[in-house]
């Protein structure tokens, strides 16, 4: 196995996210808790309803939560890995490489356009589009997103040297 350069754990930063899921599920908590227990009212939400609205909020936020990005460069390739639920690793070894560049997104840049691409590149990050870009012999564009772009760019020398 492989000496690991480089190694990175990412979470999901979008706390405005995050806030918004979680003030759904207290409203639609408290509102349930008022009109069965606080002021009955005739014809309360039923608990069928509420949870047919909890349910999938609180899995999302949970999953949100917990998202994980792991990015590792080794002297024979550089895989990513998301979990909780991603088991697959994705391995891109550097001899399929052709080219490779490492991207810096300032700002709001970072946010805009919804992570939308038109030039069918894949795309492994959590944080936009600052990290590694890398044009594969097959033709592949692949970008694996990065906050610490110094220690990236100093794995990255080290193995194309």
């Amino acid at each position: 196995m492989s000496k690991k350069i480089f190694k990175e754990k990412q979470r999901f930063t979008g706390w405005e996210v995050i806030a918004l899921l979680a003030f759904f599920i207290i409203g639609l908590t408290f509102r349930f808790v008022k009109q069965h227990w606080i002021s009955p009212i005739e014809e309360p939400m039923s608990a069928l309803t509420y949870f047919a609205f909890i349910v999938p909020l609180a899995v999302t936020l949970w999953y949100l939560v917990n998202l994980r990005l792991s990015v590792s460069v080794t002297e024979k390739s550089i895989s990513v890995q998301y979990s909780p639920f991603g088991n697959k690793k994705h391995k891109v070894k550097w001899e399929d490489v052709e080219e490779c560049e490492i991207l810096s997104t300032k700002g709001p840049a970072r946010t805009s356009g919804w992570g939308v691409t038109f030039d069918h590149e894949k795309r492994f990050s959590l944080i936009g589009r600052s990290g590694l870009h890398l044009k594969t012999k097959d033709g592949d564009n692949i970008v694996i997103g990065a906050r610490n772009l110094k220690g990236l760019r100093q794995a990255v020398s080290q193995v194309l040297v």
